[in-house]
């Protein structure tokens, strides 16, 4: 009943493994058909729990670990820090590649802005968020304590994958597909 922010990584594992389904013609088509529906369909529902991880926090930030309790569709925060994780944005790539519905980009694109306002930091003020057209040296990206207060407490520490995925899946998802083909 506890799904971490590391898991939100599967739903673009399983759209790929989808792609993939019996290169060797072991099954039939229509067994494949409706086992790639089927995987799909789970790879969106997983993909929006993810996302809804980030939407449904007043910093904009998903936590570490949501908590699913007994019969309840939502969830509650768990560990209530994030650290700038790439998994949702990783799965956002995979599912706008696979399937072109414009809401994973759109998604991504609420991420990111959510990105800029809750874990960007002033170097010199340590203020949050900002003026995007801001001298960017002047900045940095941080995670937050608290994803579940509205002002965000940062905890200054930028993780080194928040340049090498967190970012690269982000523009990869905005990218034409020539940039990765």
């Amino acid at each position: 009943r506890r799904m971490e922010h590391l898991t939100c990584f599967l739903p673009g594992t399983i759209a790929l493994g989808a792609r993939e389904l019996d290169p060797n013609g072991a099954r039939t088509p229509e067994e494949d058909k409706a086992t790639h529906k089927a995987w799909m369909e789970a790879a969106a529902a997983l993909t929006e729990t993810c996302v809804a991880m980030y939407l449904r926090q007043p910093t904009g930030v998903s936590p570490e670990v949501a908590e699913f309790p007994d019969a309840e569709p939502d969830f509650v925060d768990g560990d209530a820090y994030y650290v700038l994780r790439p998994e949702t944005m990783e799965s956002l790539f995979y599912m706008w590649r696979m399937t072109r519905n414009a809401t994973y980009r759109q998604w991504g694109w609420d991420i990111f802005r959510r990105w800029n306002h809750s874990c960007r930091v002033d170097f010199e003020t340590g203020a949050a968020g900002g003026n995007v057209t801001a001298v960017p040296s002047r900045f940095a990206f941080s995670g937050v304590r608290h994803v579940n207060v509205p002002q965000p407490r940062h905890d200054d520490t930028m993780q080194s994958f928040w340049l090498a995925e967190s970012l690269k899946y982000a523009l990869l998802l905005f990218s034409d597909d020539v940039v990765l083909a």
